[in-house]
């Protein structure tokens, strides 16, 4: 990565995945999250009513909101200087991180992979 651009950086990690498929466990993603770390503060959630969360996973609405919160989290760390916010996700995590930066101007940049943008198209694309 380029330490010019990430470094100090907040980084808002948005994981791929629906319920408990994809979820974040104590395995490679945890691997992922410690490559990023090296390049600034890394902040995940678990997605709600996920691994014991409450509520329901809305896959795109309220929990959205969920992922907002963590740039409250990133401002609160008062030992570490984050610089500025980056998102970064794969997949569904990808489609969060898209929602996320419409509605905040305070992620400066994003990193996507594999982010659908039409989930009626792909779900339809799949059934024939």
């Amino acid at each position: 990565m380029n330490q010019t651009l990430l470094s100090a950086s907040g980084i808002i990690y948005n994981r791929g995945g629906y319920g408990t498929f994809g979820m974040l466990a104590p395995n490679l993603d945890f691997l992922q999250l410690v490559d990023l770390a090296a390049e600034g503060c890394v902040v995940a959630s678990q997605y709600r009513g996920t691994a014991g969360a409450p509520g329901h996973d809305g896959f795109g609405g309220e929990d959205v909101g969920d992922v907002l919160s963590l740039i409250d989290v990133l401002d609160r760390l008062e030992s570490v200087d984050c610089g500025p916010y980056w998102g970064d996700g794969h997949s569904r995590g990808g489609l969060m991180t898209y929602l996320t930066v419409t509605r905040t101007n305070r992620i400066h940049a994003a990193v996507v992979m594999a982010g659908p943008t039409d989930l009626r198209a792909g779900l339809e694309a799949r059934r024939k």
